[in-house]
């Protein structure tokens, strides 16, 4: 079995109503299948996180709350691959966005820090956990650098050029896929398939 631990935290005012979690990584299990995302830990975290009081764009070691978070994160699972934050609030600073994957890098490896926000709870945005996912599992090294640029993208953008894709730059809903097609290419699932943060 070739799986990836990861843990689940949560902070104050985050919506984990109706299932979210379990949903969650359920749905990211049943499209990055053969990967495994097993849970390591889940806790909840004393912060608190309004709407668009994080930035994207803004390394988030120059967010001290955000940095202080992940941190915490690593001190409390140093064995999980993978940490995700649900925080409260809708939005990132930028306009519309609801969730983000950065990937650090930790002594010969690196991690994978996931946050989202109350907006990506929706059912239409159910799909934005297992995209930023993607993110994580297609970050790799190229000519001695990380890169998590898309392997169907000749330009190197970290995003697919078919809309229909799970790791396109907007998110397709449950609503707007092909229920005929899958979600990935086998080029971006021969990718995670190689990422050295997967254990056997």
């Amino acid at each position: 079995m070739t799986y990836i631990n990861i843990s689940i935290f949560t902070t104050q005012h985050a919506h984990t109503r109706n299932n979210r979690l379990a949903r969650d990584v359920m749905l990211t299990n049943s499209i990055w299948r053969p990967i495994t995302f097993q849970l390591d830990e889940m806790k909840q975290l004393p912060f608190i996180f309004y709407d668009r009081e994080i930035s994207y764009t803004l390394p988030f070691a120059q967010q001290p709350k955000v940095h202080t978070m992940l941190q915490s994160c690593l001190e409390l699972a140093p064995n999980s691959e993978i940490y995700v934050c649900y925080v409260g609030g809708n939005y990132f600073i930028e306009p519309h966005v609801i969730g983000c994957a950065y990937s650090q890098r930790y002594y010969d490896t690196w991690k994978g820090f996931i946050i989202l926000t109350n907006a990506a709870a929706s059912y239409a945005n159910m799909y934005t956990f297992p995209h930023e996912i993607g993110h994580i599992l297609l970050t790799r090294n190229e000519n001695t650098r990380l890169t998590n640029a898309d392997p169907d993208c000749p330009l190197g953008s970290p995003h697919h050029p078919d809309p229909f894709n799970l790791m396109h730059g907007i998110v397709p809903g449950p609503y707007h896929t092909r229920s005929k097609f899958p979600l990935l290419t086998s080029n971006q699932l021969q990718v995670a398939l190689n990422s050295p943060l997967l254990r056997k």
